[in-house]
């Protein structure tokens, strides 16, 4: 089965190091096949017949180990991730000037919420518009940088969760399919 994993807050802001050939390294030592990785930020594709569970524990083992960082991973099926990619909740529509797409990839994909209409925070203002297959799909407007939702749906859901930009969620597929 092909996969993609998600690992949360590689190289950002100077903090968790880990090189794309590292992070190549640590799925393979754990049993993935054909590993790859796109971007230095934690978004691997990778292929294995072992339990999805046993790797996840043993990459986040292997992160604390090697690297001293208690990071989740996140690791989706790769047809899941490619359908959304195909069929996003805001096809034909364009954010307003100043907002991104964004897709929030959660940890335990059988949590779900009453999506709010406006999240604001101090560094940006989200706006919740679809989640989907474990997929929380927001609008942001950045007012700097690290702008998130990752807090607010992990205290909301009681679940970890990573961002990405929509943009690099459609070069990641677009590089695998």
């Amino acid at each position: 089965m092909k996969y993609l994993a998600f690992l949360r807050a590689i190289n950002v802001g100077g903090k968790n190091k880990i090189t794309k050939d590292e992070q190549i390294a640590l799925f393979e030592d754990v049993g993935g096949n054909n590993v790859d990785a796109y971007l230095n930020t934690g978004n691997i594709v990778f292929s294995t017949e072992e339990p999805i569970d046993e790797i996840n524990t043993a990459v986040e083992e292997q992160l604390s180990r090697k690297f001293g960082t208690d990071m989740p991973v996140m690791i989706f099926l790769f047809d899941i991730i490619e359908n959304l990619v195909a069929n996003p909740p805001f096809e034909g529509e364009e954010p307003a000037d100043g907002y991104r797409w964004y897709a929030t990839l959660l940890r335990d994909t059988t949590r779900t919420m009453e999506i709010p209409s406006v999240y604001s925070i101090s560094t940006g203002d989200y706006q919740f518009i679809h989640q989907q297959d474990g997929v929380v799909f927001t609008v942001l407007k950045r007012k700097k940088a690290g702008a998130s939702p990752n807090a607010y749906l992990e205290r909301t859901l009681e679940t970890f969760c990573t961002t990405r930009n929509w943009n690099t969620m459609q070069r990641i597929v677009e590089r695998w399919a």
